[in-house]
């Protein structure tokens, strides 16, 4: 069987019988697939134009409106391919942008030698090209991961490899393939070559830290999560597969425990707050939300399971921060006044934006504490924010879910350590996410513990930061690999109060308003 794929131009040979969303994984033709292709979350969206005569399925009927499937409108995961056909894929990923801090020379000697720092995340994946004797970042990029088209977080890309045969490979082959072609891309765009590139650090999440080193992933796939491939390990270039000098040094930092992963150590590593007198707290908020707390002279460790939505995933209308994404809203003249990349008609809403609308929601009353929207305000699709964004009260679920999660950790972690979140001297909010939210909003949600907004500092990319100074100083490496023995690592799912604790941070806190 053909299939045409628009606007690309691109014809993929397929078996007859095959998952539309399986022919395009295959060839690397991106579709937005959060749940993993489970038939739940609807976003797999493509316009088949031709060979279109197959009856809707339940699933289809669920997740499309009546509308969409007049216009030809099917879910990748639900088509079967019977016969040629012509698919229109929207590709909705803002495309790659350089981001350089000091410019390269193009009269760089050949000889120079080159290191990079890389962080695998779920959703992204950054890099930092450097000089090794002035220890001058040369070059920074963030891309995609590629592996998004088969779930948007860890726990769907595992079930992914359960259930597929060759399905762990397929994750690790895509995720370097793409890596590979970026750090090329990267480095002919600034006049070096990557065999420059002679030593490395890498770190990841504990899911994709097993996924590069080809361990199985199966592990992770229930409690307790025991984890035996902890990294502090060393490869070649050429035996990790990376394009770099082929006997480039290669250094995968350490995993604290359970799905607790390197990136986390590596914001340790970067924020020090081991070595601040006070009780200090670092959150990564994400699909696989990290948290680690400095307190009394001890360090805890714990990770909760976010899942994707505040990564905007798995919302009825969410998105990445691309173009057309709500990011920011506020409250003015009784009305939500939001901000839109690119500033045109708002199609969706990302993670940091729906802090903000329900944070809005709940000052303009049309939502009440325990996340009940109003039937007075609830329409067909559910409340209008702006443009075609809506929120329903299943999305305020998912995010009640979410940031419980989160919180919960949090409160675990303050209990282990005997103190009380009046005792918390400072928040360092790590990550993509954490960088961008409105911290008092979070308050207001329950997804951060009520304190003076100036003690919680953003600090960004905590994790790459981390991996760098791994990467440039040996003594800072060696000071924290024995400093990994005394963290704590709180194992939540073993946690008595953890449950409890959960369902009472469920609801919101309008009252801080």
């Amino acid at each position: 069987m053909k299939v045409l794929v628009m606007p690309a131009n691109q014809i993929l040979e397929v078996k007859k019988g095959t998952l539309l969303i399986e022919a395009l994984q295959q060839e690397n033709v991106f579709v937005d697939s959060p749940c993993g292709g489970n038939h739940t979350c609807g976003k797999c969206k493509v316009l088949v134009a031709k060979g279109n005569d197959q009856k809707v399925t339940k699933d289809e009927e669920l997740l499309l409106s009546k509308e969409e499937v007049m216009r030809g409108m099917r879910l990748a995961c639900s088509f079967v391919i019977d016969q040629d056909i012509t698919v229109f894929v929207r590709d909705n990923r803002k495309k790659n942008k350089w981001m350089l801090k000091d410019s390269v020379k193009p009269s760089m000697p050949i000889d120079e030698e080159l290191y990079i720092a890389i962080d695998i995340g779920t959703t992204t994946v950054e890099f930092h090209i450097i000089e090794s004797k002035t220890k001058r970042v040369v070059a920074k990029h963030r891309f995609y991961n590629p592996q998004i088209t088969y779930g948007a977080d860890v726990i769907a890309r595992i079930t992914y490899c359960i259930t597929h045969k060759e399905g762990q490979g397929v994750l690790h082959d895509c995720l370097f393939d793409s890596l590979n072609k970026e750090i090329e891309t990267c480095c002919k765009k600034y006049g070096i070559l990557s065999r420059q590139i002679v030593k490395a650090a890498v770190v990841c999440n504990t899911t994709m830290s097993y996924l590069v080193q080809q361990a199985d992933v199966c592990e992770l796939a229930k409690a307790p999560f025991i984890v035996r491939k902890k990294g502090d390990c060393h490869y070649t270039g050429k035996e990790l597969g990376l394009t770099v000098c082929p006997d480039a040094s290669v250094y995968m930092t350490p995993i604290i425990g359970g799905h607790v992963g390197s990136d986390a150590f590596a914001c340790l590593v970067a924020t020090k707050v081991d070595q601040q007198e006070g009780n200090y707290l670092i959150v990564d908020v994400g699909t696989n939300g990290e948290i680690l707390l400095s307190a009394k002279g001890a360090l805890y460790a714990c990770s909760t399971a976010a899942g994707p939505a505040f990564e905007g995933a798995g919302l009825s209308c969410g998105m990445r921060a691309d173009s057309g994404a709500i990011t920011k809203a506020v409250v003015k003249d009784d009305q939500i006044v939001v901000n839109v990349v690119d500033h045109v008609e708002a199609a969706g809403i990302s993670g940091s934006g729906i802090i903000d609308v329900l944070a809005a929601m709940l000052k303009l009353q049309v939502m009440d504490d325990s996340g009940y929207i109003k039937e007075d305000v609830y329409g067909e699709n559910g409340y209008w924010v702006a443009g075609k964004a809506y929120v329903t009260r299943n999305d305020v679920r998912q995010i009640q879910l979410a940031k419980g999660a989160i919180y919960a950790g949090i409160e675990c972690l303050l209990r282990k350590a005997g103190i009380y979140k009046e005792e918390i001297d400072g928040i360092y909010l790590a990550g993509a996410f954490g960088s961008n939210i409105n911290v008092r909003n979070a308050m207001v949600l329950g997804l951060l513990p009520n304190v003076d907004v100036r003690k919680v500092d953003n600090v960004g990319n905590a994790a790459i930061a981390g991996a760098k100074e791994l990467l440039l100083n040996s003594s800072i490496r060696q000071a924290y690999l024995e400093k990994k023995g005394q963290i704590q690592h709180v194992e939540l799912a073993d946690t008595p109060q953890f449950r409890e604790t959960f369902i009472n941070s469920l609801n919101f806190r309008s009252i801080l308003f």
